[in-house]
């Protein structure tokens, strides 16, 4: 008979540890590897247990991120491989219906611009994700931050990629719901990982089904986000002022022809009107055919 698989194996390592309290220190030695070896293949399927989060994560003791209901973790692994564990806060009743929901999306999702789920934690109320490690913080921080610089091409590859998780998600019947800088992650490349699905909806609507249509447009707008698009509007649509947008930073080696592109497209996104939108499909298309500079990154970023 041939060898049981890992999982199999690690369930009877387990069971036998609750009867045999004389190998327990040389057991937890064999967990902690088998958990290793079950977070290399990413199938977001592995649950572990309360004991095992408290160790992985060295009793919570480094914060990697913040949420509007949740904080995250920095995990590792005896192999040295890290993940990200996320913990729900909040209200029970609130923090477990997120925990679920973002579990079954993320369960159904699989794409390089969107973080792996790797595994879960369903002892407590609040509900626990271990999640795809994405060492390099997030594209806010990137923007903003004044010892931080994101070269041009660089920031239209992230802008690509972003387009292609928004396509991927509405080709499910995904709608993400709140995409902003901040949940967007670059690991070590500078790549794009969309992360966060909390207030994610799956089939909200025909109309987000009907999105694998290239004719077909996305009619979701969020309050704050609408106040922004009035405002950035009409900005965005005079083409002499584009110039005056751009990040001082790299003034000096933006493609104008490429922001004028760029602004453009941005505008028809905060249209009032739904028939004008673009679809995140039209998107890339108009990107792959207005952005010259992204033309020797399809094959090694985004492809």
């Amino acid at each position: 008979m041939g060898r049981l698989p890992e999982f199999l194996r690690f369930k009877l390592r387990r069971q036998r540890a609750a009867t045999d309290r004389v190998a327990a220190v040389d057991l937890e030695e064999e967990e902690e590897e088998e958990t290793s070896a079950c977070i290399c293949k990413h199938s977001g399927n592995m649950r572990l247990c309360w004991d095992e989060i408290r160790r992985v994560t060295m009793e919570f003791s480094v914060v990697v991120g913040h949420g509007g209901f949740s904080t995250v973790y920095l995990a590792e692994f005896p192999d040295s491989s890290r993940a990200a564990v996320k913990m729900q806060c909040g209200g029970q009743r609130l923090s477990r219906r997120a925990y679920r929901q973002e579990l079954e999306i993320l369960r159904r999702l699989r794409h390089h611009t969107i973080v792996k789920l790797l595994g879960y934690c369903d002892d407590r109320e609040e509900g626990i994700l271990l999640l795809e490690y994405v060492p390099n913080g997030n594209l806010q921080e990137k923007l903003q931050g004044s010892n931080t610089f994101l070269p041009w091409k660089t920031r239209m590859a992230v802008a690509f990629q972003l387009a292609q998780a928004i396509a991927y998600l509405h080709r499910n019947c995904i709608v993400h719901g709140d995409i902003k800088a901040s949940n967007i992650l670059l690991d070590d490349d500078l790549n794009c990982k969309l992360c966060d699905f909390g207030s994610a909806k799956m089939g909200l609507s025909s109309t987000v089904a009907a999105l694998q249509d290239s004719n077909s447009r996305m009619m979701v707008a969020r309050g704050e986000e609408r106040r922004w698009a009035t405002w950035a509007g009409p900005m965005l649509r005079d083409v002499e002022k584009v110039g005056e947008m751009v990040d001082r930073r790299i003034c000096g080696e933006i493609d104008l022809e490429e922001a004028r592109a760029m602004a453009a497209l941005s505008a028809t996104c905060v249209s009032d009107s739904p028939s004008i939108r673009p679809s995140a499909a039209d998107i890339l298309t108009t990107m792959r055919s207005k952005i010259p500079s992204l033309s020797l990154l399809f094959e090694e970023k985004v492809a």
